[in-house]
């Protein structure tokens, strides 16, 4: 997603090609790879596709700070899920610590610790 929004222009779509291109400066990867990750985010609705032409574009179906809130909605509603009572316990904690900054800290450290075990 971040090729695909430091590409975009107003009104041109992104073709694969230019994705593929700027993610193999960094490291090695498959057009393929890059094609079918495409065609993902734009099944999930991250981006639009446009199959006029021969060539599949591309241009973002999110903004940023839209990801981002689905990505928090999914973190806190896996962890309330999964961890109801250590969630309702941390969150007890750090209301009664009292500052919004250390209960705003809490969370995105939550949040992390959430992450490390989804990916254990």
């Amino acid at each position: 997603m971040e090729c695909v929004w430091g590409q975009y222009r107003e009104g041109d779509a992104i073709p694969v090609r230019a994705v593929y291109e700027q993610l193999r400066k960094r490291r090695g990867i498959a057009y393929t790879t890059v094609m079918s990750t495409m065609a993902r985010l734009a099944r999930k609705g991250m981006l639009e596709v446009d199959t006029a032409g021969q060539a599949y574009t591309y241009r973002p179906g999110v903004t940023r700070a839209q990801l981002s809130e689905k990505i928090v909605e999914h973190v806190m509603g896996s962890l309330m899920v999964n961890f109801a009572g250590e969630m309702r316990s941390y969150i007890q904690k750090l209301s009664e610590a009292g500052s919004q900054e250390t209960t705003t800290q809490g969370l995105r450290r939550a949040i992390r610790h959430g992450r490390r075990k989804e990916s254990s």
